[in-house]
């Protein structure tokens, strides 16, 4: 049967995993908000002659990505940096239910064998 320790330092390993993700998801809200204010100062310079930009819209979008590159590879390493946390809390909270089913099948096996059924 698992320790108390392992049991907590099972659940301290979710929780830092947990608060580590909610750091990520905050950084990555802050990114695509700075982002958008980005794009939005590219597109309020050049609203007096938008075909500065460029001709059509995809044009536009690709000259405003290239002028927001910054911005948007900052969000690209936050976003690789939350799919880590989601894994870490995934495996985190993969171990800590580990841990519970080896507490309920050994206490299932000492329920049978004190009922004279033999371990399971």
């Amino acid at each position: 049967m698992p320790s108390n320790q392992e049991i907590k330092d099972a659940y301290a390993v979710l929780i830092a995993a947990k608060e580590w993700l909610y750091k990520v998801a905050e950084g990555e809200l802050n990114a695509r908000a700075t982002l958008k204010s980005a794009e939005n100062a590219v597109l309020l310079k050049y609203a007096a002659d938008p075909k500065a930009l460029g001709g059509n819209e995809p044009a536009r979008n690709a000259r405003i990505r290239e002028l927001t590159m910054a911005e948007f590879d900052a969000l690209e390493g936050i976003e690789e940096d939350k799919r880590e946390a989601q894994l870490d809390q995934e495996l985190a909270a993969l171990s800590l239910d580990c841990l519970k089913w080896q507490i309920r099948n050994e206490q299932a096996a000492a329920d049978c064998e004190a009922q004279g059924l033999g371990v399971i």
